[in-house]
C-alpha cells in the first residue's frame, strides 16, 4: 500500500469517527499519532469539527478542541442550535456548517 492511500484511509476513517460521535476512535487516532492535522479538510472542505459539530457530537467536539482544532462558525448555517453534553449537562450553542 502506498503512503497516500494509506493517509487517506486514516483521513476517512478519522472524518467518518466525527460523523458518528466515534470519540473513543478519534482519541486513538490522535493520541497514536496517526492524524497529524485535526483541521484537515473533506472533499466539500468540512473539517472534523464541522462533521462532529452537525451532529451535536459535544464530545467530540471538545476532543478536537482540545487538539487544536479551528473552531469556525458557517455564515452560510442555518442558525444556531442549542445542545447539551449529555455527561456535563451543560448547554451549548452551535452553528451547523
Amino acid at each position: 500500500m502506498s503512503l497516500a492511500f494509506q493517509e487517506n484511509c486514516i483521513k476517512v476513517a478519522f472524518m467518518l469517527s466525527a460523523s458518528y460521535g466515534l470519540v473513543e476512535c478519534m482519541r486513538t487516532m490522535l493520541n497514536d499519532g496517526r492524524v497529524a492535522d485535526v483541521n484537515m479538510t473533506d472533499r466539500d472542505g468540512h473539517t472534523a469539527y464541522d462533521r462532529a459539530r452537525s451532529g451535536n457530537h459535544i464530545e467530540c467536539m471538545n476532543l478536537l478542541e482540545a487538539a487544536g482544532a479551528t473552531v469556525s462558525v458557517s455564515e452560510s448555517g442555518s442558525g444556531s442550535t442549542v445542545v447539551v453534553d449529555d455527561n456535563t449537562h451543560t448547554p451549548r450553542t452551535v452553528t451547523p456548517p
